[in-house]
């Protein structure tokens, strides 16, 4: 096993850092030769069994330090699913495509003032397409508009009509995102009673 290393007469967790974070963290584990590679920390026992159950421990400590320290250094942390914008654009493209993403979560029966009823129906997919546009809000933040936009544009609603796209810059993109989410038709609805 490659995360188990003997030496001596005791077991040690190593922790290998991913190729394109060896300079962060040689920054910031301020490392002879500025690049580091991998984390090596004792499990404290010379019984394989015993370090095997000690190894995911070891690992969310490490990943826990190594994460402080390159917060620290003001380089973004290896935990941060914003590293790796484009795979979780990935992600949340497939659960919106999946069979699952289009049945019914809630359904509200709301009568206008002219006596006609409205029925709003909320899917998975609804909840989805909201969860995008909070981590779109979260990525501008932390990478900045152009990112977020492309994330927003990338992902799940590719699958959308075009009128549905991300609008130019015009403002905020919490602004810009808000065009047809389930909040909105909700405050709509309230606005018309």
């Amino acid at each position: 096993m490659q995360n188990l290393i003997r030496r001596g007469n005791t077991w040690f967790a190593r922790f290998f850092i991913p190729r394109d974070r060896w300079a962060d963290a040689g920054k910031a584990l301020k490392a002879t030769g500025g690049v580091k590679r991998e984390i090596v920390r004792t499990l404290g026992t010379p019984d394989i069994r015993e370090a095997r159950r000690r190894l995911r421990t070891a690992f969310a400590a490490i990943q826990t330090d190594l994460d402080g320290a390159l917060k620290a250094a003001g380089l973004h942390p290896m935990t941060d699913w914003t590293v790796n914008w484009q795979g979780r654009a990935k992600e949340l493209r497939a659960e919106l495509q999946a069979p699952e993403a289009s049945q019914v979560v809630t359904r509200e029966v709301i009568e206008e003032q002219d006596g006609t009823t409205v029925e709003i129906v909320t899917t998975a997919a609804d909840h989805l397409r909201d969860q995008v546009k909070a981590e779109a809000e979260r990525l501008e933040q932390v990478r900045g508009y152009d990112t977020a936009t492309a994330f927003y544009t990338a992902g799940p609603h590719t699958t959308r009509p075009e009128s549905n796209a991300l609008p130019a810059r015009t403002g905020p993109l919490r602004a810009a995102m808000l065009d047809c989410t389930c909040a909105r038709l909700r405050r709509y609805c309230s606005q018309l009673m």
